[in-house]
């Protein structure tokens, strides 16, 4: 379980259930009577969460104290221009890492002592094309082909 520390209506900490509160005796939080923990404005957490979509991000909460326990209603805030080009801008750098581990593992066929075949040689094309693919990052077509003829 988790606790709110509050004063006078305003949050200041949280703590987890088996937190000691009174030095004296080293309760926990959990066991606590409710008038005890009321003494050390101590509050259970009760969370009010919904859901975001892909262009937000959870901002500052608010908290609203309701007898022995506090509700915390977490406020969904739209992400910055800024954020959202630098998710797409990891997303398609984790993209493009595994293309070039996937190209990597072929690097031995165009070794002087070996032919590499037009299927392989397009292959491994079809991989350098990914990141003009429509749709990239969010949306990649992975090539194929055929280990064993």
């Amino acid at each position: 379980m988790k606790y709110a520390i509050m004063n006078s209506g305003v949050f200041v900490s949280e703590a987890s259930g088996n937190t000691a509160w009174s030095p004296k005796h080293f309760q926990t939080a959990e066991s606590l009577s409710d008038e005890e923990r009321a003494k050390f404005n101590l509050y259970e957490i009760v969370e009010n969460q919904g859901t975001l979509t892909a262009a937000q991000k959870w901002g500052d909460p608010t908290y609203e104290i309701n007898g022995t326990q506090v509700t915390r209603t977490w406020v969904a805030v739209d992400k910055t221009t800024e954020e959202l080009a630098a998710e797409v801008d990891a997303l398609a750098a984790g993209i493009r890492d595994i293309r070039n581990n996937r190209i990597a593992l072929t690097d031995w066929m165009g070794l002087s002592d070996n032919t590499m075949t037009s299927e392989w040689a397009a292959y491994r094309q079809a991989l350098r094309d990914i990141p003009s693919q429509e749709g990239f990052p969010h949306t990649v077509v992975w090539p194929r082909v055929k280990l064993i003829s």
